[in-house]
């Protein structure tokens, strides 16, 4: 993995100990993580640490936040797809490839693989960053939620909760991204990636598309 960065416009003190944090939770975990060696390698005092995080669990919400919002600031979303009816499978397919660009990222797998090992000792920590309360709503998530909902209301989509058919899309990427990477740690091929997203997307649009209507049958039944 290469090193670590944080947003741009963090205090450089900030910044470095979120830095050397990161490092020092990914090889070490959250309780084998000393504050007094994130310290030395951020060339600042302990006490610097106290004043900006207030304690270990403070730093460690702040480093996954922090590696959420670039990540998603990093990616993006072709805002031309989920337009055009009739090409509505291969538009979703792209935009899956697209959410597994984030939904994989190794510097967020190696975090969630951390939290996943020390939620148990410390489920305070799950609180604030497992499941769907933790963290932001990435932006491609957001923008994909607008759009089934202006498909439904096109009559192209049936979707009556279109925050919830975004996080069920999101779900058939994820659970079985993460089982083929082994939660993060190997990269998929880009022939992987393509199935992942055509098969997501295949079975999502069996679910919420809208079926045709039958005139001719509904005019033999009048």
């Amino acid at each position: 993995m290469g090193e670590a960065t944080v947003p741009r416009g963090l205090p450089a003190k900030r910044a470095a100990v979120m830095a050397a944090a990161e490092e020092a939770f990914i090889q070490d975990g959250f309780s084998g993580a000393s504050l007094d060696k994130i310290a030395v390698a951020a060339g600042v005092s302990k006490q610097t640490i106290y004043n900006h995080f207030s304690d270990k669990r403070g730093l460690f919400l702040a480093v996954v936040e922090a590696a959420r919002i670039e990540v998603d600031a990093q990616s993006s979303v072709d805002d031309s797809l989920l337009r055009t009816p009739d090409r509505l499978e291969e538009d979703l397919t792209a935009v899956g490839r697209q959410l597994l660009q984030v939904l994989l990222d190794e510097r967020l797998s190696a975090l969630r693989r951390l939290l996943i090992t020390e939620v148990a000792r410390h489920p305070e920590l799950g609180d604030r960053c497992g499941g769907s309360g933790g963290g932001t709503v990435p932006r491609a998530v957001e923008w994909l939620t607008l759009r089934l909902a202006l498909l439904t209301v096109g009559g192209v989509l049936a979707v009556e909760d279109p925050e919830e058919a975004a996080s069920q899309f999101v779900a058939l990427l994820s659970f079985p991204g993460q089982q083929l990477t082994s939660y993060g740690t190997r990269r998929l091929s880009d022939e992987e990636i393509e199935k992942l997203a055509t098969s997501a997307a295949t079975f999502f649009l069996r679910a919420y598309r809208s079926a045709p209507v039958d005139y001719a049958s509904d005019t033999r039944g009048a």
